[in-house]
């Protein structure tokens, strides 16, 4: 369907669910959502893109724009859905700026030190989201699993887990993804956040092999920002420290989990937690 086709070329309105809609209506919208986002515009400017939303919302609810588009602008969002926006503190009196050399360390690319931690990581969680909600799943792999294809690119396989494949379904639809990388013993994490796509080449699955196999996907990582981020959490967590591992009995087991929310019974409890560390020991790929 063509623009012309909803809106003839001689036409300047048109009625949509009972209501008279001006063409024009869309773009005006985000002109003056893009001012109302802006938190360099000044306040009555800002009041005035507001009021020129508010008037436009009607007609753009009878186009139907925000059964198809989701806005991530919080506030807008919450005018749009006639919301009150949430209550925010004024961060810039809470925390003080970053220091100079924080941000010069965040780069658009790898660079050789990026590249040295990549081929040890073992672990990273991996970010991504639609506008059905957010997802961070776990990866890991021998070291080097996670592979530079080159300065600006990373690559890593998908391996079989519960078959979700939340991540994968929301690359379809938003491209944005973040990693998060945990190296163990040490006190630092590195990110990347970027943007992510699903592939099947055959060259690459072949290259991500392992266990003699090869996967069935890969995602590609297309780099925005890479940096070494402060492990203050690792010492809050005691993360590394013998005496912080947990007991096996200390919680519930996969078994005990499934009978509490009436997924098996009580006499297969046992059987469960044999199955599972089975698996998750041993059907790595």
């Amino acid at each position: 369907m063509r623009a012309q086709d909803i809106l003839p070329d001689e036409s300047n309105e048109a009625s949509f669910a009972g209501l008279t809609v001006r063409k024009g209506t869309v773009a005006a919208f985000l002109a003056n959502a893009r001012a109302f986002a802006d938190p360099a515009l000044a306040s009555d400017a800002r009041a005035a893109a507001q009021a020129e939303i508010e008037d436009a919302l009607p007609a753009l609810r009878a186009l139907g724009l925000f059964d198809v588009l989701e806005v991530r602008h919080g506030p807008l969002r919450a005018l749009v859905h006639g919301r009150a926006p949430a209550a925010q503190p004024d961060l810039d009196a809470l925390y003080a700026a970053p220091a100079q050399r924080i941000e010069q360390a965040v780069l658009g690319h790898l660079v050789p030190v990026h590249e040295a931690y990549l081929k040890a990581a073992t672990f990273f969680s991996f970010a991504s989201g639609r506008a059905q909600g957010l997802d961070v799943s776990p990866r890991g792999g021998p070291p080097g699993f996670v592979q530079v294809l080159d300065a600006h690119t990373v690559a890593f396989a998908d391996w079989p887990g519960n078959n979700r494949i939340e991540s994968m379904r929301n690359l379809a639809d938003d491209e944005r993804a973040a990693m998060l990388f945990l190296f163990p013993g040490l006190e630092l994490f590195m990110r990347i956040n970027g943007r992510a796509r699903v592939t099947t080449d055959a060259a690459l699955l072949a290259r991500l092999a392992e266990g003699g196999k090869a996967p069935k996907a890969a995602i590609v990582v297309a780099i925005d920002e890479v940096l070494i981020h402060c492990g203050k959490a690792i010492n809050r967590a005691r993360l590394w420290r013998e005496d912080a591992r947990l007991a096996r009995d200390a919680l519930p087991s996969v078994g005990q989990m499934l009978a509490s929310m009436a997924m098996i019974g009580q006499a297969d409890i046992a059987q469960a937690d044999a199955h599972y560390e089975q698996a998750v020991r041993n059907d790595l790929y």
